[in-house]
């Protein structure tokens, strides 16, 4: 799912005191993960503001030196495709943490822990949730394929390519909703929205 927003500036007392100018931000949601049974449900959101009212599709385009939507072990680029295509147990983590790494250095949230990395992205507070004792050993180092000790190197070439064309990350946000809190808001509403 994918939102655009129109962000209109005030008008500025210059040679051209009528001139608009309109400033996009490019925003996008998705879910993943199993929930309630073998948890977590990880809600993620990202932003980007973009020039001069660029679309998502146009997006894509701009950022295409560094960016697909195809996964290939063999790519240079970063895959950003639905989670069921970027990890598989036979194409293992790696494409998926090294994406994941690499926006997250970008925005200045890179962390060698997960449970840092997990609260650096959305909040303290889910930090605790390895308090599960299925998770017990779960707050690891991260990266954990090898192909993700390059996420520092490709985020450097992803925000030389975002700022070459104009393009500002403004960040991601993930939720893991954990186990027993879905579990609870199923039960007290019904159902899983």
């Amino acid at each position: 799912v994918v939102f655009v927003l129109m962000i209109r500036r005030p008008p500025r007392a210059t040679l051209f005191p009528y001139t608009t100018l309109f400033r996009s931000i490019v925003a996008g949601i998705d879910e993943a993960g199993y929930g309630p049974k073998l948890g977590p449900l990880v809600l993620s959101a990202v932003a980007f503001r973009v020039p001069d009212g660029r679309t998502d599709g146009e997006l894509w385009k701009l950022l295409d030196s560094v960016l697909t939507d195809k996964v290939s072990r063999r790519s240079r680029k970063l895959a950003v495709a639905d989670s069921k295509k970027v990890y598989s147990r036979k194409t293992g983590i790696g494409i998926l943490e090294e994406t994941v790494l690499s926006f997250a250095a970008v925005s200045g949230q890179y962390r060698t822990r997960l449970g840092d990395l997990l609260g650096g992205l959305g909040g303290a507070d889910h930090v605790p949730s390895f308090g599960y004792p299925w998770y017990a050993d779960q707050d690891v180092e991260v990266p954990l394929s090898g192909r993700a000790l390059g996420a520092p190197k490709k985020a450097e070439r992803l925000a030389d390519a975002m700022r070459n064309v104009g393009v500002e990350f403004l960040g991601a946000r993930v939720l893991p909703v954990f186990e027993g809190t879905l579990n609870e808001q199923i039960d007290r509403t019904g159902n899983k929205s």
